[in-house]
């Protein structure tokens, strides 16, 4: 449900940030997370709490993720 980009990652997106991470010379010693493009738990409000005006991108209600057509 938050989601800050509205939308979910597909595999593609999964394979750029892969080659991205293998291809730069610059990223050593890092941790890419790639995670679905899901907020951490560690940013989100307490489980019972309601988030604030100021995180409604985060909070707001998301289409379900649609399957793969291609």
């Amino acid at each position: 449900r938050h989601v800050p980009l509205r939308r979910w990652c597909d595999e593609r997106d999964v394979a750029e940030a892969v080659a991205f991470a293998a291809d730069n010379p610059s990223v050593t010693g890092t941790v890419l997370e790639v995670d679905g493009g899901g907020l951490p738990a560690r940013v989100l409000p307490p489980a019972g709490r309601t988030a604030g005006a100021s995180t409604t991108a985060a909070s707001a209600d998301l289409p379900e993720k649609a399957e793969n057509t291609a």
